[in-house]
């Protein structure tokens, strides 16, 4: 395992603003349950402060991907990997709903 993987821009759970792909819902919208997300899923700093920037595109460590770390991303590290809108409180196929049609 490379110590500091790359990082790539959002690909899942996010919404274009402007020209940037940012994370919908927020990372601030869930928490982490593993405390060594930030070490396994590794982001340079230059890059956590770009994502601070709403002008420009998220980036994730590419880790949060792969194949091996994908479901262990999702289910301990949903705000590290920004995946905050595969968790159930976020997932709207429970009916909690009402669709009506137009």
């Amino acid at each position: 395992m490379s110590p500091n993987p790359p990082s790539l821009q959002i690909q899942y759970c996010y919404r274009p603003i402007r020209t940037a792909a940012r994370p919908e819902p927020p990372v601030s919208a869930c928490r982490d349950v593993d405390p060594d997300c930030s070490r396994i899923f590794y982001l340079s700093p230059q890059d956590r402060k770009n994502n601070l920037n709403e002008s420009m595109d998220y980036r994730i460590s590419s880790r949060c991907y792969k194949k091996d770390f994908l479901h262990f991303a999702i289910k301990r590290c949903p705000s590290t990997c920004a995946f905050c809108c595969k968790l159930p409180q976020f997932d709207c196929s429970d009916g909690s709903f009402l669709l009506l049609p137009f």
